[in-house]
């Protein structure tokens, strides 16, 4: 591609997206895999979020939207996450049981819901309730109104807004802030990720950004990922001259991906399929959606634009990875300094691809945003000064590529 094209603003933004288009669909093909329904992840990612188990539940626990591409975690802003949504949907539902408790509490009963919803998950419905009726009640109508609530707890809405903060079901990590923080889990592991691992039949991959293979999205529309810089050191509020040096460049990508798994996603005991089922079978019906809560009714969660329509049905994980990229271009010696500062690599010298600080690492196809990848590289330029990076991912090493989306229902 022409270094005279204009690659700034929404130029830019298009050869990104092409980018990414054909590298979804070379690698789909050096995988053997059709492209229906599979959005694909561009970068790299740091490595605990694939060699522990709260990192998996992040990935599997992420909502896919409607894109054929898009990012594993959204840089600035929190990624959507389906445990939340179905939080907000147990929150939304009215019990099954009628014991008389929203005829006790009277105008009371949305201050209840309200505070319900808003407190945090871990505690169980019977001790958040006798909070709340202490700080709340009159005491002739707080003795009633915790016995009528203790018969309530038969529903099962109640057994699972108390399943859903239950310690046992979820998994313990460290968050992007470096705190502990605790994640729905799903039955995930590393070891299950490894074991699930075969060989590729060839696994050959060959990419050209001037000859760009484009697969099937299915379901899916066309590009939307957010895009980082191709070398994220390099970009400021403006767009670098550097960056559109590399964008211009011809890519190409070489080797081979040994092997692959597809991992099932499957959410532990804090997720109830029937309770979602129950609401997805009741449509906009009042008596299922309780107006008090705030969480919206059916359309918020199964209509067109509904927060549960998609999840991630499987992830993709491949291994044993080791790939040539060039990008072609006469860059000088200063450049070949900024380029190799943007690495954090030293010419010649083997390195983790990983982020620097808040701009990110890598370049792409491999943008690390956070965290050191599993990714080892080599950065050298040749006589022509064009950039050669050699990248191995070792055996048993996984970095996460994608998911098969999963849809809840079909809608009009």
């Amino acid at each position: 591609m022409s270094e005279l094209l204009d690659l700034g603003g929404h130029g830019l933004g298009r050869r990104y997206d092409a980018l990414d288009a054909g590298w979804r669909g070379a690698m789909l093909r050096a995988l053997g895999l059709g492209g229906g329904d599979l959005q694909w992840v561009p970068g790299a990612l740091d490595a605990t979020l694939t060699e522990t188990e709260a990192g998996l539940s992040i990935l599997a626990d992420r909502m896919p939207p409607r894109t054929a591409t898009a990012p594993a975690l959204a840089t600035g802003r929190s990624m959507p996450r389906w445990s939340m949504a179905y939080r907000r949907l147990l929150g939304a539902l009215l019990p099954e049981i009628g014991v008389g408790l929203r005829g006790c509490l009277g105008s009371a009963y949305p201050c209840w819901v309200r505070y319900r919803n808003a407190a945090s998950p871990d505690v169980t419905q019977q001790v958040l309730f006798r909070r709340w009726a202490r700080e709340s009640l009159p005491d002739d109508m707080r003795g009633r109104a915790c016995r009528l609530f203790d018969a309530a707890m038969r529903d099962p809405v109640s057994r699972a807004r108390d399943a859903f903060g239950a310690v046992k079901f979820h998994d313990t990590g460290i968050g992007p802030d470096r705190r502990l923080m605790h994640v729905p889990g799903y039955a995930l592991s590393p070891a299950s990720a490894v074991a699930g691992l075969f060989p590729t039949r060839g696994g050959r991959v060959s990419f050209d950004s001037d000859h760009l293979l484009p697969a099937e999205t299915g379901g899916l529309a066309p590009g939307g990922a957010q895009r980082p810089a191709l070398l994220p050191g390099l970009r400021g509020d403006a767009f670098d001259p550097l960056e559109r040096r590399l964008a211009a460049a011809r890519i190409g990508v070489l080797g081979h991906v040994g092997a692959r798994a597809v991992v099932p996603v499957v959410p532990r005991g804090w997720y109830d399929a029937q309770i979602v089922n129950r609401a997805l079978a009741a449509g906009p019906c009042s008596t299922a959606w309780d107006s008090s809560a705030g969480q919206g009714g059916w359309p918020a969660f199964f209509g067109r634009h509904g927060s549960m329509l998609r999840h991630a049905a499987q992830l993709l994980m491949v291994s044993d990875m080791r790939l040539g990229l060039t990008y072609a271009g006469q860059f000088d010696e200063t450049e070949q300094a900024r380029i190799l500062a943007g690495l954090g690599l030293r010419a010649g010298v083997t390195g983790h691809l990983r982020a620097r600080g808040r701009a990110g690492g890598g370049i792409w196809p491999f943008v690390v945003r956070e965290g050191q990848s599993a990714l080892r590289a080599t950065a050298h330029f040749d006589a022509m000064g064009s950039l050669k990076l050699d990248l191995v991912l070792p055996p048993r090493r996984l970095m996460f590529w994608g998911v098969r989306v999963g849809h809840l229902a079909e809608t009009g």
